[in-house]
């Protein structure tokens, strides 16, 4: 753990403009799925569409890890082009965003649009 920096923004700090060479995370990105590290392929695909990990709404994380174990499921490999042809990403507000399932997928249904009332698993 003493690779990581635990720092308290400033009043003037916007969460959606860390300051360089830092992210910003929610606790309740925390409580749908995401963990440290964050898995390479959540890390790939935030990269390839140019957001912060912090950028994600919290369903995306529980969004992108239920995809993953689909995926598996199926034999299908985890990569980023399989990823870009399933997943959608949407504007939530101001350097928010979310993702939604492209098309009619038969496999990816029932993905709640918000996280509120839904308790985590362990």
């Amino acid at each position: 753990m003493g690779k990581f920096e635990v720092v308290i923004p400033h009043p003037d700090e916007r969460t959606h403009r860390p300051p360089p060479g830092f992210h910003t995370f929610y606790m309740n990105q925390i409580e749908m799925g995401l963990r440290f590290p964050i898995p390479r392929f959540i890390a790939a695909f935030c990269h390839h569409i140019q957001l912060s990990p912090s950028q994600l709404a919290p369903n995306s994380y529980s969004f992108l890890l239920a995809l993953a174990v689909l995926l598996s499921y199926h034999g299908i490999p985890l990569i980023l082009y399989i990823l870009m042809q399933l997943v959608q990403v949407k504007r939530l507000g101001p350097g928010k965003f979310f993702l939604s399932h492209k098309g009619d997928h038969s496999f990816i249904k029932g993905n709640p649009s918000s996280h509120k009332g839904i308790e985590p698993r362990a």
